[in-house]
């Protein structure tokens, strides 16, 4: 038997437990849904709950939308993670 593997990633403040339910619209496939490194709880900025993938300073990117920065907010990635321009 030919069965997939479909990895499930969560946002950011969410958790792994966000996701499962949607396993039940891929009966035949193995559905993986992970669990971010980060706990949030706690973190400057950051909601009382959830996980994430890597840090996002929200304070920073709501002062940038605040002061209309755009083109910056756009360029904005997490340290060490190369951004791709299309």
């Amino acid at each position: 038997m030919n069965q997939s593997l479909f990895f499930l990633f969560h946002g950011y403040g969410a958790n792994a437990d966000d996701l499962r339910p949607l396993s039940q619209f891929f009966p035949e496939t193995e559905v993986i849904s992970l669990d971010a490194p980060l706990e949030l709880a706690g973190l400057p900025g950051a909601p009382p709950f959830g996980r994430a993938w890597f840090p996002i300073d929200l304070v920073e990117l709501q002062s940038l939308f605040m002061q209309q920065k755009y083109q910056e907010i756009s360029a904005w990635g997490p340290q060490g993670l190369s951004l791709i321009h299309i």
